[in-house]
């Protein structure tokens, strides 16, 4: 019941006052995103890093492996998906495919995979030169001579990377070079995998 101050204007009862707040603060913990962004681990080069707020299905998109086959995203569904769309001509790119390529070598297969998709308008060739003159050995070659993969995800340039949750939702990229393979990405993806 509310009670009347010394003003004469009506106020709520400690009770009601603390059911309120109760319900106000559950309110608002239901309406968060499912992974808040301050509760993610975002040091060093990851603080780049975008999460989305509201993470959204991922956008239908077509490529290719280096056997000219086609491949969805699907394939890969019920795990965690680093995404990055990359490209021979971009200088940038090609500094962080190795950090990529150590990254995926260090992922548990069941659990979380680093997929590139080359957006090389050249092909196949191109991108399996390159995949070979480094050394290339822990991600498949994909293909996208469309460009239109990086296109669909919104990727302001080369490089992106993309985060998918296991259930196929976009959650957050990094645009631009990081060491995937250090401990600032190694942090983010740990958070990531034990939601």
């Amino acid at each position: 019941m509310n009670e009347t101050n010394s003003t004469g204007i009506l106020r709520p009862t400690r009770r009601e006052a603390l059911a309120i707040l109760t319900k106000t603060a559950l309110g608002a913990t239901l309406a968060a995103p499912i992974f808040p962004a301050f509760a993610l681990p975002l040091d060093g080069e990851m603080t780049k890093y975008k999460p989305s707020a509201d993470p959204q299905p991922i956008p239908e998109i077509e490529f290719q492996d280096k056997d000219d086959r086609p491949r969805s995203l699907k394939e890969w569904s019920g795990k965690l998906i680093i995404l990055n769309f990359w490209a021979t001509w971009c200088a940038p790119c090609i500094k962080e495919m190795p950090s990529l390529d150590r990254l995926g070598a260090t992922l548990d297969p069941s659990k979380a995979v680093v997929l590139a998709i080359s957006q090389d308008r050249a092909g196949r060739q191109k991108a399996q030169e390159f995949y070979d003159k480094i050394g290339m050995k822990h991600l498949p070659l994909l293909i996208d001579k469309t460009m239109k993969s990086a296109r669909a995800f919104k990727t302001p340039g080369l490089p992106t990377t993309v985060f998918i949750s296991p259930d196929g939702r976009v959650l957050g990229q990094l645009a631009g070079t990081a060491e995937w393979d250090e401990a600032p990405a190694k942090a983010l993806i740990a958070h990531y995998l034990k939601i």
